[in-house]
């Protein structure tokens, strides 16, 4: 069984599938991944995989999609020949559908992380344009998250194709995934550490995170916020930390490979995001006993049992900062609460329970 991606880096998705690929080869199932290397970001995501000892094969890429590229996809499945295909983002999908529109004996599976529309007149619209009309050669569809299939074709969403897996992560080692090469020094040791995990784009809503802060602060003088990531929203966040009088106590990090270290040392996760499937942060922050503040977006709302275990962005955002404040001063009750998380997490949202899932779902393939 092979696994097929195209990545610019190692977020959610790619999370997600190294969870999946190990949590297989502990089951005892042969599995390897192929990269569609587009760059620096697909290195980072292969160097993770062999840190994981996953065999994967990289296959050196453009981002704009070619026949020449189309050949050589041809070629890697006619030499592995797999039983099955599991296809992770739209290129894998338009390749791997395209290379195999007239081979019914491989089996072919899209996971589809999220589903964002592009902006009209781009290269990436078109793509999405020819996923869509591709996506029915598939045997199966998988969702992170229900909430993706209101975005997709009416006649992709009413597909019986169409299953949710939700997403999940490894509880047993949680030891050896904390590293010390990411520790960022900020100010005190003592300060309450608040950190935004992900790409510094529009849909991440962060600005809300900073002015969410910007209150709480207010409330937990000792404070401070940690925006993990890079992207077009940088200079602009920058910039609104500044205007806010919060430039020594928000700290941009950069782009992080591996997030883990940073979430377990931190008092709270927020989420603002305008669109998620299940993030990956979510599930580390839980792993981490870390206390997570969101918008109910995707399935975060579902994992967190409606507010149970954690604190959902609802109310204006002053009564929001004085609420969280008052829970993370709380130290009984908020231990409470990331138990009953962790334990959640251990039960629902385990790599052994997402493994399990798609186990079945390859099975009655056969069937």
């Amino acid at each position: 069984m092979i696994h097929f991606t195209a990545s610019n880096g190692l977020f959610g998705a790619e999370r997600a599938i190294i969870e999946l690929a190990v949590a297989q080869a502990k089951a005892g199932q042969e599995v390897s991944v192929v990269s569609l290397n587009v760059g620096t970001g697909s290195s980072v995501f292969e160097k993770e995989l062999g840190h994981y000892d996953v065999d994967y094969i990289s296959l050196p890429f453009r981002k704009r999609i070619s026949i020449r590229q189309l050949s050589m996809i041809s070629k890697v499945l006619n030499d592995i020949d797999p039983d099955l295909v599991h296809c992770h983002n739209y290129k894998s999908n338009i390749y791997v559908s395209l290379s195999l529109i007239n081979n019914r004996k491989i089996k072919k599976i899209a996971t589809l992380h999220g589903y964002l529309l592009p902006k009209l007149f781009s290269y990436l619209r078109l793509y999405y344009f020819i996923d869509r009309t591709l996506l029915m050669n598939f045997d199966r569809i998988v969702l992170v998250s229900d909430k993706i299939k209101d975005r997709l074709p009416p006649r992709i969403m009413r597909s019986k194709k169409v299953y949710t897996i939700y997403n999940g992560i490894s509880t047993e080692d949680f030891k050896s995934r904390v590293s010390s090469k990411n520790v960022i020094n900020t100010s005190e040791k003592e300060n309450l550490k608040f950190i935004c995990v992900g790409r510094l784009s529009p849909e991440k809503n962060y600005s809300e995170a900073i002015y969410l802060f910007s209150m709480i602060e207010k409330e937990i003088s000792k404070s401070e916020l940690l925006m993990v990531g890079d992207g077009p929203e940088r200079e602009r966040l920058e910039a609104l930390a500044n205007d806010l009088g919060l430039g020594s106590k928000v700290f941009f990090t950069g782009y992080v490979s591996d997030a883990t270290t940073l979430i377990q040392q931190s008092d709270c996760l927020l989420i603002t995001s305008l669109s998620e499937g299940l993030p990956m942060t979510l599930l580390e922050a839980m792993n981490s006993f870390t206390f997570v503040a969101y918008r109910d977006v995707g399935e975060i709302d579902h994992v967190l049992m409606k507010g149970e275990l954690g604190y959902r962005l609802e109310k204006n955002l002053q009564v929001c900062a004085k609420d969280i404040s008052t829970i993370l001063l709380d130290s009984t009750n908020l231990m409470s609460i990331k138990a009953k998380a962790k334990k959640r997490l251990d039960a629902q949202f385990s790599a052994e329970v997402m493994e399990k899932a798609y186990r079945e779902l390859y099975e009655s393939l056969s069937s």
